[in-house]
């Protein structure tokens, strides 16, 4: 038997979720909870993206039931800035999307030949089949929030804290990784690979950055070795 949760009353794991964020929220003396999904379009959603939206959806629907006075909203977010690894053996026009390998998504062509880039087709059939579910949730594209300056001030804050940053993160990763690692992903002006490039600089005195357009990816694209510096805006 299933032991009942003191705070909530319940034994299901959604509402225990739901009354410890209940907590929290109560502490931080806040009315609200944003909850966020990401999805990854660079291939089309699978039962992995419907779990990581459903159990979200679990806990705030559980959340709605113990503490109706709390606004919970769910945003499912597409990273479709980060560049194109591999090439999915599911899609058409393989060779056309190969030739754009190491690009931010929503700078290669779609595959399908129906929307404006390979991420708006992707980012498509992700509310598709989220509204095929009936799943209730806000779609953010990063690149739109991107270009309409809504990430400007947490971006010149990570600049100007990029060495704590870089001190902090990289103790989390192998060692192999750890050299000339930064919180930044310049996109090379010249070939447009956003996977190519590397940081040589940093410069929050004046919002910018230095790269260098130098890390190839073995049988899958090259570098073209271009430097730079560009605004972090």
């Amino acid at each position: 038997m299933n032991k009942i949760d003191d705070k909530t009353g319940y034994t299901q794991w959604p509402f225990i979720e739901a009354g410890r964020i209940v907590e929290r929220i109560k502490r931080q003396g806040k009315s609200f909870v944003i909850a966020q999904t990401g999805y990854g379009p660079s291939g089309l959603p699978h039962i992995g993206t419907f779990g990581e939206v459903a159990r979200t959806s679990f806990v705030l629907q559980a959340l709605n039931i113990i503490a109706p006075d709390i606004d919970a909203r769910l945003i499912s977010f597409s990273d479709d800035m980060d560049g194109l690894r591999e090439v999915p053996k599911n899609i058409p026009n393989r060779r056309m999307a190969q030739k754009h390998l190491g690009k931010p998504l929503t700078s290669i062509p779609d595959p399908y030949g129906e929307e404006a880039s390979y991420a708006h087709y992707m980012n498509r059939r992700l509310r598709e089949f989220l509204d095929s579910f009936g799943f209730k949730y806000e779609f953010a594209s990063s690149t739109d929030k991107y270009k309409s300056g809504v990430f400007n001030d947490g971006l010149l804050r990570i600049l100007g804290k990029h060495e704590r940053i870089i001190e902090l993160f990289t103790k989390t990763i192998s060692e192999d990784k750890r050299a000339g690692w930064s919180p930044f992903f310049p996109i090379c002006e010249s070939c447009g690979k956003i996977y190519s490039t590397k940081v040589t600089g940093h410069h929050p005195e004046n919002g910018s950055i230095s790269y260098e357009c130098s890390v190839s990816a073995e049988d899958k694209f090259k570098s073209c070795g271009h430097k730079g510096t560009v605004s972090v805006l």
